[in-house]
């Protein structure tokens, strides 16, 4: 069937939705539509259940609590599209695309497989118990309230990623990346985190079993990160630095080093070295950051609200669920210890920088450069070229 049949049925669907033809529900159970391409199309309700949809292109399509059960969408793009309340239970989804897709309470309890890209997406109060989901990508993703209980999630990309109140009991967390995630409230009793990432993840408040806990410390001490006495020092050393133009003091050189969680909130860290050190989850809050280093570094899930990262480098960094509203990222005045003018910083580069799902809500981006950047789902859209 072509797209254009399809676009009708789905016309007659939308005068059932109206109320105004009790028969013209889109039935296409069973039915075949490998390759097909819609877009911004109202099949909300709709019926697919066992249809055939591999690699079709249904963006920006309104398929809210649709009944998808046992479809094949192996391959598909439903980029922004509404599955929200929509049941996809034994759905084959590998390899489809649901960037930027409202997946609020969809049912893909016990589901075999999952899809491989979701930046952006939001899955809060999804239902994913039991099902598995190994070496997947919910980097940067919402999940708050997420019923995931004895799901399979070995090996999958959690980093930036809110699992606040997510219920995980049971979960397989083995090699999985936890970088910079939100925890909190979340229930991890009886998990298995063998080898899984936690540098920076936040699990205040979070029902943990005392087995459990001492899982998580074991894993902490694995790369133990700076300790907050040193982190305060070097600080101070570079505000002396700074205050006697390179006098005295020394200059803060992070290099390499783990400060995940760390707390530099509004702090004067101008020039500050952090090439490759891991700052998953730090609280960066108001910071000034101008001409820093960050290449090659790590700051999923950081809070750099408000900060002034004029002429820094974050070239080749990881930005997943990073929060950036209202930081300044654009060419500014650079004024000297004596309060004097000493030239303009440029626009901070981020070339080659992995962006997925941070958030930029107000931040001025003029003239940054994004060269060979990639970006998903990150906030607003309009202000990024399309994900690469």
């Amino acid at each position: 069937m072509d797209s254009l049949h399809f676009e009708n049925r789905a016309r007659a669907h939308g005068a059932y939705l109206m109320g105004r033809d009790p028969q013209g529900r889109l039935d296409a159970t069973g039915e075949r539509h490998d390759g097909l391409s819609v877009h911004d199309l109202n099949l909300s309700g709709a019926i697919f259940r066992k249809a055939l949809l591999a690699g079709a292109r249904l963006t920006a399509c309104d398929l809210s609590f649709a009944d998808l059960r046992e479809a094949v969408l192996a391959n598909a793009d439903l980029a922004a599209s509404s599955l929200r309340g929509s049941d996809l239970r034994g759905a084959l989804l590998n390899a489809a695309r649901l960037s930027d897709c409202d997946l609020r309470e969809a049912n893909l309890a016990g589901s075999a497989n999952t899809p491989t890209r979701l930046g952006g997406a939001n899955l809060d109060n999804v239902r994913f118990a039991r099902g598995q989901a190994g070496g997947a990508d919910f980097s940067g993703v919402s999940m708050r309230d997420a019923d995931c209980a004895d799901a399979d999630f070995a090996d999958a990309d959690f980093r930036g990623a809110d699992l606040s109140g997510a219920k995980l009991t049971g979960a397989r967390l083995s090699g999985a990346n936890l970088s910079g995630a939100r925890l909190c409230g979340a229930t991890l009793e009886n998990c298995d985190l063998r080898g899984a990432a936690i540098g920076g993840a936040d699990i205040t408040g979070a029902k943990v079993s005392r087995a459990m806990h001492e899982v998580w410390l074991d894993l902490s001490r694995t790369n133990p990160s700076l300790p907050v006495a040193d982190v305060q020092r070097i600080a101070a050393e570079h505000a002396r630095w700074l205050e006697s133009g390179g006098a005295a003091g020394a200059r803060a050189t992070f290099d390499g080093r783990n400060l995940a969680g760390a707390n530099l909130q509004w702090l004067d860290l101008r020039g500050a070295r952090f090439e490759k050190a891991d700052l998953s989850g730090a609280k960066l809050t108001g910071t000034t950051l101008t001409s820093a280093n960050f290449a090659g570094a790590r700051l999923d899930g950081a809070d750099l609200t408000e900060c002034d990262l004029a002429g820094a480098s974050l070239a080749g960094t990881s930005l997943v669920g990073t929060m950036l509203a209202r930081a300044r990222l654009s060419s500014a005045e650079r004024v000297g210890a004596d309060g004097h003018s000493v030239g303009r910083a440029p626009a901070a580069s981020l070339a080659g920088a992995l962006i997925v799902g941070a958030d930029f809500t107000g931040a001025d981006l003029d003239g940054v450069d994004l060269a060979a950047a990639t970006i998903r789902g990150a906030r607003p859209l309009d202000k990024f070229e399309p994900a690469l």
